[in-house]
């Protein structure tokens, strides 16, 4: 499994990093976080070091402009409100580089993901990381899509908080929900 590339974006939440960059893996996994990666640089390449260019200063009318971000297609952004609640921020990038590049097809949705150059925000649980992480990056885009894309809304509370429990239990048939799977309308556990 690799691991999620994790930024540390306030002072506040420099504890909760700590935390769940604390020990090996292994032992992490128990506390539920995902196999997180920091991103730990306060130095901006001067235009010798730069990597083909990567960080620019000015674009020309017809430059390419690259909106995923390392070739990561999750992150997880730990801020301010995380230090309060431990609630981090994820952000998905569908990837492009795989045969799913594609949208899947769904008889409730349409097309998902709806825009394919676009990063999806989602607020979660640090406790359930390692869900987020396994959810986003090895569950088949079939069943991932219509959770996370399709129906994020009825899984989102009103703090802004995505259900990844409830995600996990409907992917495991342990909750009864009427999910457009791929066109087949899988109702879940009991159907």
């Amino acid at each position: 499994m690799t691991g999620v590339l994790l930024f540390c974006i306030s002072e506040e939440a420099k504890q909760l990093t700590r935390k769940m960059l604390t020990g090996p893996y292994p032992n992490r996994r128990e506390n539920g976080f995902a196999n997180c990666l920091f991103v730990n640089s306060y130095k901006v390449p001067d235009s010798e070091d730069n990597d083909k260019g990567k960080l620019r200063d000015t674009l020309d009318d017809n430059d390419d402009m690259i909106t995923e971000l390392f070739g990561a297609d999750l992150i997880f952004i730990a801020n301010e409100r995380s230090a309060k609640d431990g609630i981090l921020l994820a952000q998905y990038w569908p990837p492009e580089n795989s045969a799913n590049l594609v949208p899947v097809e769904y008889e409730s949705f349409g097309s998902l993901p709806k825009e394919l150059h676009e990063w999806y925000e989602y607020r979660f649980d640090t406790k359930l990381s390692e869900k987020v992480q396994l959810h986003l990056l090895y569950l088949d885009e079939e069943m991932m899509y219509p959770v996370y894309l399709g129906r994020k809304e009825k899984f989102t509370n009103e703090s802004g908080i995505f259900d990844v429990a409830r995600a996990d239990r409907i992917f495991h048939q342990r909750e009864p929900g009427e999910i457009d799977f791929k066109g087949t309308n899988w109702r879940g556990h009991g159907s």
